[in-house]
């Protein structure tokens, strides 16, 4: 799990992006969109150990409070490489959006899960069942958290389609479920990491075993137009993430 040392280095980097730039006008500058949560720390390692450097690059790592912004800004030609979940990107590639995976970045293993069904430690939610109707806070409407939640009430009997779904980014959703904002979330690293050491949660299941006890769960993603035009500088990338 991310450390909140680590954690508070993701939000240094960033603040430090324009200085430690200008100290490396000699490489070639990407710039890194990802949600702040425990699989960052893919990045950090491979930027603080100079592994991209080594292959001429600059990483410009900049945290984004969900998914849907980094869709938006990567469309939109303000960044080079957008991590997130796999789900949506399937989505957004099904829906003719022009984008491709250039790379993973961490996996679901049940035997090692980090991503917990969470509820308040005294909610009158114990089932399934007590899941119906009830309001889930999510980064989307239709984000693999909301959609395995679903498919985990459904297997034990429960009602999945009566599960509301709001947005709202993943480090407000501890705060929401304290104050009965929101009735269930999805909660990983570093946000997993609090919400347990708060003793104000209880755990309800494993919703992602429902897809499968392993899989691939985020990847890094790029338009196909600045693959075409960048193929050196995503092969650079990519060497240096398997580094």
């Amino acid at each position: 799990m991310l450390a909140r040392r680590d954690f508070l280095t993701l939000g240094a980097l960033a603040a430090l992006g324009p200085a430690r730039a200008a100290a490396a006008d000699d490489l070639h500058t990407i710039r890194l969109l990802s949600v702040p949560t425990d699989a960052t720390k893919q990045v950090l390692y491979a930027d603080q150990a100079g592994l991209f450097r080594k292959r001429g690059l600059h990483a410009d790592i900049q945290p984004m409070g969900s998914g849907a912004a980094i869709f938006a800004a990567m469309l939109g030609g303000s960044a080079d490489f957008g991590g997130g979940s796999l789900f949506p990107v399937f989505q957004a590639y099904g829906r003719g959006l022009p984008i491709r995976i250039v790379a993973p970045i961490s996996i679901y293993d049940t035997n090692f899960c980090d991503a917990w069904l969470l509820v308040a430690k005294d909610a009158p939610i114990h089932s399934a069942r007590d899941l119906n109707g009830k309001i889930m806070g999510a980064d989307t409407a239709i984000d693999i958290y909301v959609s395995s939640a679903r498919a985990w009430m459904d297997q034990r009997g429960g009602d999945g389609k009566s599960l509301r779904p709001i947005e709202l980014p993943a480090s407000g959703q501890l705060v929401a479920l304290n104050a009965g904002r929101i009735d269930v979330a999805v909660l990983r690293p570093p946000y997993l990491t609090v919400a347990m050491g708060s003793g104000t949660v209880r755990v309800l299941g494993k919703p992602l075993d429902v897809i499968a006890p392993r899989f691939l769960l985020s990847c890094w993603f790029a338009t196909t137009d600045f693959i075409a035009k960048n193929p050196d500088v995503v092969n650079a990338f990519v060497a240096a993430l398997v580094e």
